[in-house]
């Protein structure tokens, strides 16, 4: 059976299916202010919004939007559509816009691993207007800039597993510390002297899952390190950073917001350049935030391509002649050297 791929001008296969299933285009919608932060900042624009809603998969089962291998792809092949188009290496920055509940500890890793070693040159900044949870602060770490509304959040990312007597996840660290109280406990009681709910508690308690919670605490501790230093955070920050966000007090769901994340250590800008367009880019996460495909929206915005006009030239690309070297002509209209103000 013949392959089915997208046509490619530098020989990159990219399968239509997952294209289909990863639902990655390029954005055609009326986002005007957008494409013109695109050309004016030579920037890439890339979403990754979970919708709040759930896609309905039957009478009973509901879908949401996870990091996972869906995602995975998804960064890796828009990547690729990208670079048919225009040559990576020309871009100054990428600007993404991410709203996620998380997802898959290693996918939340491979991407931020990915986005790192693709962009190594190019400052990446990351628009959060409303959430960047578990795995999605672990992403949030790739970044050279974070921007954050002021009802923005990221979360703890300290590890959640499956535990059978709640059927449902818990944190690794609150099985580790209920392990270490319980230790603590009996170092001066024999069994008969403790109340039954003691005994209960440690009968529960198994050192193999133990330490398997223990290894999966440590696998997190080493992604955030590395993901940290490859965006270029000093080791003190790092360590703070680390303390602060793996190893926490607060529940998983904890709320930090962005003054106690730049207290923390994490690069969180705010000025007014980069407020302006993180209302730009709410305008664009509010237009797909209500979704139901139960999957992040992955859509991206690429620079107009500039070409420097010569004055001699410019008269007869847009009727006006320019005042002195350095000017350029976009999409055929004079653009001044000074640089616009966002709308």
């Amino acid at each position: 059976m013949a392959e089915k791929t997208i046509p490619s001008n530098k020989g990159i296969k990219i399968p239509k299916e997952l294209l289909d299933i990863a639902k990655i285009e390029e954005e055609t919608g009326n986002f005007k202010n957008l494409h013109d932060i695109a050309t004016r900042e030579n920037a890439l624009l890339l979403s990754f919004i979970a919708p709040l809603t759930a896609k309905r998969t039957s009478p009973i089962h509901q879908k949401r939007a996870s990091i996972g291998l869906i995602e995975e792809f998804a960064i890796e092949y828009v990547t690729k559509i990208i670079d048919e188009k225009m040559d990576l290496n020309d871009l100054k920055s990428i600007y993404i816009i991410i709203n996620t509940p998380g997802g898959d500890v290693i996918s939340s890793y491979k991407i931020a691993s990915f986005l790192r070693s693709k962009f190594v040159d190019k400052e990446i900044v990351m628009f959060i207007p409303h959430m960047a949870a578990s795995g999605g602060t672990l992403l949030s770490f790739a970044a050279n800039k974070i921007v954050m509304s002021d009802m923005a959040q990221l979360t703890p990312i300290d590890t959640q597993l499956p535990y059978n007597y709640t059927h449902g996840y818990v944190s690794a660290l609150s099985y580790l510390r209920a392990t270490s109280r319980l230790n603590e406990y009996f170092q001066d009681k024999e069994k008969a002297e403790a109340p039954y709910p003691m005994i209960a508690m440690s009968d529960k308690l198994d050192p193999i899952i133990e330490s398997e919670y223990l290894v999966t605490i440590r696998q997190m501790e080493f992604y955030a390190r590395k993901i940290l230093k490859s965006s270029g955070y000093l080791d003190v920050a790092i360590e703070k950073i680390i303390d602060t966000f793996l190893f926490t007090d607060f529940p998983h769901q904890h709320a930090i917001l962005k003054k106690e994340a730049k207290s923390i250590g994490l690069n969180i800008a705010d000025n007014p350049k980069l407020n302006a367009i993180l209302d730009e880019v709410t305008h664009w996460f509010s237009y797909y935030v209500l979704d139901d495909n139960g999957q992040h929206i992955i859509k991206y915005i690429l620079p107009t391509k500039v070409e420097e006009v010569k004055p001699e030239q410019a008269k007869k690309v847009t009727g006006m002649q320019l005042k002195d070297e350095g000017e350029k002509v976009v999409m055929g209209q004079l653009q001044p050297k000074t640089k616009n103000k966002v709308h």
